[in-house]
């Protein structure tokens, strides 16, 4: 697990954003950080949270997590469960936090059909139904490593006493994570969820992070 950090003054909010599977900070260049310090956390193709804890129980500002797709799982069984406070706010999108799940999330036969016919041509495929704007700057490898990762896991569950999401944001159109599947989970756990008309991308209409917030949502 890899983290980015700009921190611009410590007395300063924190924006932590929890992309999704072959993401990097790169897919979202266009969004400026604003009056906020930014940490970007991706590439799950280790176990090794430890750092990124312990930077979240270091923050003496408000932390503000967004979680995006396998974000959303990631940051719900590697690092909520182990933060000694809640953060000020919390927001997933595009995702739950049971990641792989045939019920509450990408069900087993499509994402185990991903990690057999991984290539450089379906990737483009991927990138293109996530309506992803920017390449990654990674390594075809790398991201074969980190899918590989995340197969491999996909019997890990968040504790759900932990899970404490402040709202959730569902794509309608979402070629990646099955809508339903994301409106069922978040329903069960009586948490507020938009629908907007979008796909998988959550980031298009946002300019700075430090507007990242449920308003932006609401039009969509």
């Amino acid at each position: 697990m890899k983290a980015e950090i700009n921190i611009k003054d410590k007395t300063l909010p924190y924006c932590a954003v929890f992309l999704g599977w072959s993401a990097d900070p790169t897919i979202t260049k266009h969004i400026a950080a604003g009056n906020i310090n930014t940490i970007f956390v991706y590439d799950y193709s280790d176990d090794n949270s430890d750092n990124v804890i312990e930077l979240f129980n270091k923050i003496e500002g408000k932390l503000i997590v967004a979680a995006w797709s396998m974000g959303v799982w990631a940051y719900s069984c590697y690092i909520r469960q182990f933060l000694t406070y809640k953060p000020y706010k919390e927001i997933a999108l595009m995702g739950t936090p049971y990641g792989i799940d045939k019920q509450y999330g990408i069900s087993p036969e499509t994402f185990k059909a991903t990690v057999k016919h991984f290539s450089k041509e379906n990737y483009t495929l991927f990138l293109k139904r996530a309506e992803i704007p920017n390449t990654p700057s990674r390594s075809m490898e790398n991201i074969r490593k980190e899918l590989n990762f995340l197969w491999e896991r996909k019997d890990i569950k968040p504790d759900i006493k932990t899970i404490s999401f402040d709202f959730a944001v569902c794509g309608k159109h979402d070629k990646i994570f099955p809508p339903a599947a994301q409106r069922i989970f978040w329903e069960s756990m009586s948490v507020r969820y938009i629908e907007t008309d979008g796909g998988h991308y959550p980031f298009y209409n946002l300019k700075k992070w430090e507007h990242l917030d449920y308003e932006n949502f609401i039009s969509v």
